[in-house]
């Protein structure tokens, strides 16, 4: 049985810990909006529950991700948790989608609730939970530098703004006007479709390969050893912590093989030292303006004559 990684033990911890919050934040809102009859509040409580949902998500993503590499994926799991980020940005695009309506519902049938002190002060509780866990989380994201935890924690942030507008809606109902939660609500959209668009775009840059470094920067490191002519083809690819790098190097055509694969080796070193994030380096080695004058010349060899000839 195979060690779970201290990394990937960290982040699931940080889940865990992130999907009871959810989740009882979600069961506090979901009592509340039955008992006072808030739509606005039930709907604030089925966003909590796609969070902890997203958690899941991220989870069982994690439980794959620890995989080691096999004959199957020779590079490993890693790939898993970007797709668990692209799977929260389209949950909260569904969230966006959820919001839209209930906005539209509220705009046109201008009702409002008239909350209780006791309301207002849960829903602010929630807030500040709601705050704490995404903040922590985001501190974990960039300390364990994992996209999928970056991803979760503006899922949790989107929740903030959509029980800010909630409480929004709750103090105008309060003073009688019946469509600021409505217009706090459309606000709230464009914050959450957006973080969800943003999220997505980078889970997808990094399933689709995108580049993860500047290959330019590459190059100048690797031509700045001695024996390195030119360097080109430069790739990669990856994710934080997971970076995959080839490129072409061209020496003289007059190193011996074992010369060569020494310097193959200096790049390999030298894009490690530069690049923490980078974990596997590919260098093809070809001679540099390979004329016929560079190569060296075979001796010629006098066969013995052979005696059928």
């Amino acid at each position: 049985m195979n060690a779970v990684d201290p990394r990937n033990r960290a982040i699931r911890s940080v889940l865990w810990i992130v999907l009871f919050a959810n989740f009882g934040i979600a069961i506090v809102k979901a009592v509340t909006g039955y008992a006072v009859g808030s739509t606005a509040i039930s709907a604030d409580a089925l966003h909590s529950f796609i969070d902890g949902g997203g958690t899941i998500i991220g989870l069982i993503a994690m439980h794959v991700a620890e995989r080691p590499a096999d004959d199957n994926h020779p590079y490993g799991h890693q790939k898993f948790e970007p797709l668990a980020a692209l799977v929260i940005g389209a949950m909260i695009a569904l969230a966006s989608f959820q919001l839209a309506k209930a906005a539209l519902v509220a705009l046109t049938s201008g009702s409002a609730v008239s909350p209780s002190g006791w309301t207002l002060l849960v829903m602010l509780g929630t807030l500040v939970v709601n705050v704490a866990t995404s903040s922590f989380e985001r501190a974990k994201s960039q300390e364990l530098r994992t996209a999928l935890l970056a991803a979760d924690a503006k899922h949790t942030a989107s929740d903030v703004l959509v029980t800010l507008a909630v409480i929004v809606s709750l103090v105008a109902g309060r003073i009688g006007i019946p469509h600021a939660d409505a217009i706090a609500a459309f606000v709230v959209l464009l914050f959450v479709a957006h973080s969800g668009f943003v999220i997505i775009k980078q889970a997808s840059g990094i399933l689709s390969d995108e580049i993860q470094l500047d290959p330019k920067s590459i190059a100048a490191r690797c031509v700045a050893l001695a024996q390195v002519q030119m360097v080109r083809g430069v790739r990669s690819r990856g994710m934080v912590g997971a970076v995959y790098v080839d490129l072409i190097i061209e020496v003289s055509a007059t190193l011996s093989l074992v010369a060569a694969h020494e310097v193959a080796s200096q790049v390999e070193e030298t894009i490690y030292a530069a690049y923490p994030d980078v974990v596997d380096v590919v260098v093809h080695v070809e001679p540099a303006n390979p004329a016929i004058s560079e190569i060296p010349v075979l001796p010629s060899v006098n066969l013995p004559a052979r005696s059928d000839r």
